[in-house]
């Protein structure tokens, strides 16, 4: 059993790939949900995926479009990077014939922009970004959703040693104290083996997946910017 019988929030960052189906599919079959953090450049390669996302109720949030450091690149850049990938989901909601809800984003690295911080929360308020509100994970103050378990699958070592992928999870379940975790999964093409090893292990060790905290966000409506 995993320590305290884990809360699980699943977020899931770098949408869609090539298996965006399939993650879609297994977390339907079993009433999972997720949302899905969707890069502009691969929203443009892989379109229907995230359609297919919202036509089966899972929530899709803004990562940038090229997942610069936000720190490293101009305020304009950060800007353009938002509005390019804001384009690319309205038009995937569309496609859905769904409406848009809720906004929210994870921005890459989870790097606010350093001076810019303040001005790009600013921007995000504008655009009617809504924080999620993960209880005492959250700082409402600010619009970029957080995350406590990164379970790193986007490491060359962990993607070629499974195994070693599976003790990783082993060993930070059995050490965090905290009973709900913000989980941080990866969708790129090539680490689809890992979804399933992780979801195979939070499964049968009997964690909660827990609803995504946006009921309590302010709706968007399709008005202004976006």
């Amino acid at each position: 059993m995993l320590k305290s019988s884990k809360r699980i929030y699943l977020t899931i960052d770098d949408s869609p790939s090539i298996h965006t189906y399939e993650k879609i599919d297994f977390l339907k079959a079993h009433t999972i949900p997720a949302v899905f953090f969707c890069r502009g450049e691969f929203i443009k390669k892989y379109p229907d995926q995230v359609a297919y996302a919202i036509q089966n109720g899972f929530l899709v949030g803004n990562h940038s479009y090229s997942h610069p450091y936000f720190s490293k690149i101009s305020l304009n850049h950060c800007y353009n990077e938002i509005l390019k990938t804001e384009e690319l989901i309205e038009t995937a909601y569309k496609m859905a014939g769904t409406t848009r809800l809720h906004k929210v984003i994870r921005l890459p690295f989870g790097d606010r922009g350093g001076d810019n911080s303040h001005k790009i929360q600013k921007f995000l308020k504008e655009l009617h970004f809504c924080p999620m509100d993960f209880g005492h994970h959250s700082d409402l103050e600010f619009y970029d959703a957080p995350w406590t378990w990164d379970t790193k699958d986007y490491k060359k070592d962990l993607i070629e040693s499974p195994e070693s992928y599976l003790k990783k999870l082993e060993d930070y379940a059995e050490k965090s104290s905290f009973p709900e975790e913000i989980l941080l999964l990866h969708d790129f093409d090539h680490t689809h083996h890992l979804f399933e090893i992780t979801m195979s292990f939070l499964m049968s060790r009997d964690a909660t997946f827990l609803p995504l905290p946006v009921s309590s966000i302010q709706p968007h409506h399709q008005k202004g910017l976006f």
